[in-house]
């Protein structure tokens, strides 16, 4: 069954990235989180939520990028997993970009314990 919870990780994680909430990532994530993640051009990793904050932030949503709406949140139950998707339009140079990602992760005491994220990248806004 596909979600739109509000209140879950997965949504606040994403509303976390929209925000740019470096502060509300950071609560986001187990104290020794294991992150790894894949756009199309380069892998990923951390092992602490300040690295997974530099990764998200500091390289796949730089300064100059803004997310313009959340376009979807998708969270799923895989037995002790949680599949998440969500899709972003993305505002940057002046040109507008759809943003998917999607991915897993586990969480424990309400923290992300592990989290594995795949991006298709900035692509070009649909006409």
């Amino acid at each position: 069954m596909s979600t739109q919870e509000p209140g879950s990780i997965g949504s606040r994680f994403v509303d976390a990235i929209a925000a740019k909430d470096a502060r509300g990532l950071g609560e986001l994530f187990d104290r020794q989180v294991g992150f790894r993640g894949l756009t199309p051009h380069e892998a990923f990793e951390a092992q602490d939520p300040d690295g997974v904050i530099e990764i998200l932030l500091g390289s796949w949503f730089e300064p100059p990028d803004h997310v313009q709406e959340i376009l979807e949140v998708r969270t799923d139950p895989v037995a002790g997993r949680v599949r998440l998707r969500y899709r972003l339009r993305v505002e940057s140079g002046g040109e507008q970009y759809l943003v998917d990602q999607q991915g897993y992760y586990d969480a424990a005491d309400g923290r992300i314990t592990r989290m594995s994220l795949v991006c298709a990248g900035f692509q070009p806004w649909p006409d």
